[in-house]
């Protein structure tokens, strides 16, 4: 989940590094999901995925 965050925030980094100024980031939210589900073999498994959203002025 840190690889992912990580790559998120590279990202933005980047956005807001180029030479034209796309928007400024005016909040981050973070959102869990946790989902209780099986696998092919009926075994229990929880997924979890973890969102960032980078709102800003003109885009989000």
């Amino acid at each position: 989940m840190r690889k992912i965050l990580a790559t998120m925030m590279t990202f933005a980094l980047t956005i807001a590094a180029q030479a034209e100024k796309i928007d400024s980031t005016q909040f981050v939210a973070f959102y869990n999901y946790t989902i209780q589900t099986q696998d092919d073999e009926g075994q229990d498994v929880t997924d979890t995925i973890r969102l960032a959203l980078l709102v800003g002025t003109r885009a989000t």
